[in-house]
């Protein structure tokens, strides 16, 4: 609109100029583009400015009738072979043209103020932000060596497929949606096919400075966290996350305090603790807090150096709905380069399984990494993936104790495919696994090629 105010002006002002200097035939041409351009405007505008605009118009046009009279004059003087200049001076209609110019430019310059008016208004009242749509594949297929699924058993599967949707609501509050797309192998149930669910579903809110809050179905403290660092979750979960330590979303609230420098980060949360999979059931609330910094954000050298730790106190219920103990403890210390990286975290359980006396305890370690190829040509293709897991799941007990090791190749097509041919293999102090023919064996060996699809 703006555009066509402009326009306008710049025709009317060369309209005047023409006037003045008797150009009749390019004058009448440029009054004629003025008055489509009014037309134009009073199509665009409200009914005040229409208004206003046909009064122009109608200036405009008589205007048009002199130009056109003059002209008629000036070619009869012309044929009489006299003087164009001197003839046509008694009807220039000069006065008129001014004060036409004077009439259209305060108008338009009225116009651009309530356009530019409008558009100030407009650009206060906030705007509907696009949704940003992303997710994560999992699949799979693997070849049982021997163990838990027999001797030989294979098959094609998926493990997860993430949907998520972000939008920014306003200026500090997004809102972020994840469903979850899972193999239902819950004993007994009706249907074994692939389920959906809400994996994550929260406001984010940047508050005072530092300090960000979000609240709904939330990441918890932990799962999320080192996922970061392992990058390989389509190959295996985490230790936490495969042994049960605490769920990796829950419906609950947590505070983040970014700490000043890149020094890292301080967070609260308070959960439900019942995970995103079943709801609230008692009146305990859990509540953890997790600390992790780079000691050294400026030093080329130690830059990726990241130490972190959490505590988590939850709760469980008795059958006289009693709070039984349900606490964890853990920390993590990761360094990386171009070339490799190196992570190793430890976790505490204290569990009180039926009152308050009966307090197992059991601990967990994992030490994983990746090396990646020597070559420039080939670093950001392929890379070798290694991890460790112990687990002690009650230390007061013996022949419990469980090993997992998994070695990998990893070839990434590109950022958003990853191919990872790796073997994963369990192994026990005791017969603790049972086979599909209910024969106890004490290990259990598997091949995996897993794909990872980010888009």
């Amino acid at each position: 609109m703006i555009r066509t105010v402009l326009r306008a002006g710049a025709i009317v002002v060369l309209g005047v100029q023409l006037v003045c200097a008797q150009d009749y035939r390019k004058t009448a041409d440029v009054i004629t583009q003025i008055e489509q351009s009014l037309k134009m405007m009073i199509e665009r505008e409200g009914a005040p400015r229409k208004n206003d605009l046909a009064t122009i118009k109608e200036q405009v046009d008589r205007l048009k009738s002199m130009i056109a009279a003059s002209q008629e004059q000036a070619d009869s003087l012309n044929e009489r072979g006299a003087q164009k200049d001197h003839r046509s001076a008694s009807v220039l209609p000069g006065d008129d043209a001014s004060v036409l110019a004077l009439q259209v430019s305060s108008l338009l310059n009225e116009m651009k103020k309530t356009i530019e008016d409008g558009k100030a208004a407009q650009a206060a009242v906030p705007k509907s932000q696009p949704v940003s749509v992303s997710g994560m594949v999992y699949s799979y297929y693997t070849y049982s060596m021997d163990g838990v699924e027999g001797k030989d058993a294979n098959r094609f599967d998926l493990d997860r497929l993430y949907l998520t949707a972000k939008s920014q609501l306003f200026d500090g509050g997004k809102f972020q949606f994840t469903t979850d797309v899972y193999r239902n192998t819950v004993p007994g149930s009706y249907y074994n096919g692939l389920g959906i669910r809400v994996k994550y579903g929260f406001l984010d809110l940047a508050l005072a400075g530092p300090l960000s809050l979000k609240f709904g179905m939330i990441p918890t403290h932990w799962a999320g966290f080192i996922d970061q660092y392992w990058k390989y979750r389509g190959v295996s979960a985490t230790i936490v996350d495969r042994q049960s330590y605490f769920s990796s979303a829950d419906l609950g609230a947590s505070l983040t305090y970014a700490l000043p420098g890149k020094f890292g980060e301080l967070s609260l949360y308070v959960l439900n603790g019942s995970g995103y999979t079943n709801p609230e059931s008692n009146r305990f609330k859990d509540a953890a807090v997790r600390l992790n910094v780079a000691p050294f954000p400026e030093s080329p050298g130690l830059k990726a150096l990241t130490i972190a730790g959490y505590a988590y106190k939850g709760a469980a219920v008795s059958a006289a709905s009693t709070a039984l103990k349900r606490d964890r403890i853990g920390g993590m210390v990761s360094y990386s380069t171009s070339l490799m990286s190196a992570t190793g975290e430890y976790h505490v359980r204290k569990d009180a399984l039926t009152s308050p006396d009966t307090i197992t305890t059991g601990n967990g370690m994992s030490i994983f990494g990746e090396v990646k190829a020597p070559f420039e040509l080939l670093q950001n293709k392929f890379s070798l993936v290694w991890r460790v897991d112990i687990i002690d799941p009650n230390l007061d007990k013996g022949d419990d104790r469980q090993r997992l090791a998994i070695l990998g190749l990893s070839y990434k097509m590109n950022d958003r495919v990853n191919f990872v041919a790796d073997y994963q293999g369990t192994k026990a102090e005791s017969d603790l696994f049972k086979r599909p023919d209910g024969e106890k064996t004490d290990a259990d060996k598997r091949w995996f090629l897993h794909l990872i699809v980010t888009y």
